[in-house]
């Protein structure tokens, strides 16, 4: 009986100390959701780590594939090709239905 009272102990403290050391958004996500295990702690910053990394490279793709080749636009964002102004003035005189 001592000996599962220590041994639960000892895995609180595990827990505690684990979450504790835990740092940007895989900590929130930690201690937002309070798991009862350490297993499940650790589950659960795991799968906000690898899913921040895959957003990450999502990210490195999608902003690759969107930059302006030579005789291209600027895509991504248009007001880079023509300037803010002769930009919004295009936007308007499109909506308008002017050209």
């Amino acid at each position: 009986m001592l000996q599962k009272f220590h041994y639960d102990q000892a895995q609180r403290v595990l827990l505690s100390a684990f979450i504790a050391g835990l740092f940007g958004n895989p900590g929130c996500q930690v201690r937002f959701q309070m798991p009862a295990t350490f297993d499940l702690a650790l589950q659960i910053a795991i799968t906000v780590f690898e899913a921040e990394a895959q957003e990450k490279r999502n990210l490195a793709f999608f902003s690759n594939s969107e930059t302006p080749r030579k005789g291209r636009g600027n895509f991504g964002q248009p007001w880079k090709t023509f300037g803010r102004s002769e930009y919004d003035r295009l936007l308007v005189l499109t909506q308008t239905g002017r050209t």
